[in-house]
């Protein structure tokens, strides 16, 4: 890996929820975010795919143990900063 953030997130889901409305509520919610992408199901987000962009890919994941949902994130931070930020806000 040359450059990146991956980050791996474990989350206990509200009531009888599952990963599939976990997927749902997120795509929905960055529908409108031009740097964000909820990445298809079964495909992990990787480093590689985000290099040299200001996108941040995000995959959903059913836990083995029930009630809880893995989330991947993966950023390419040398473009996050500054100039990425300029980028996004124009």
């Amino acid at each position: 890996m040359a450059r990146g953030e991956l980050c791996t997130l474990y989350v206990k889901l509200a009531g009888k929820a599952t990963a599939a409305e976990l997927r749902a509520a997120l795509t929905a919610a960055y529908e409108a975010a031009p740097f964000v992408r909820v990445v298809e199901e079964g495909t992990i987000p990787a480093t590689q795919h985000v290099r040299g962009s200001n996108f941040c890919h995000i995959g959903i994941f059913a836990d083995r143990i029930p009630g809880r949902a893995i989330v991947g994130s993966t950023i390419d931070n040398l473009v996050k900063g500054s100039a990425g930020q300029a980028l996004q806000n124009f």
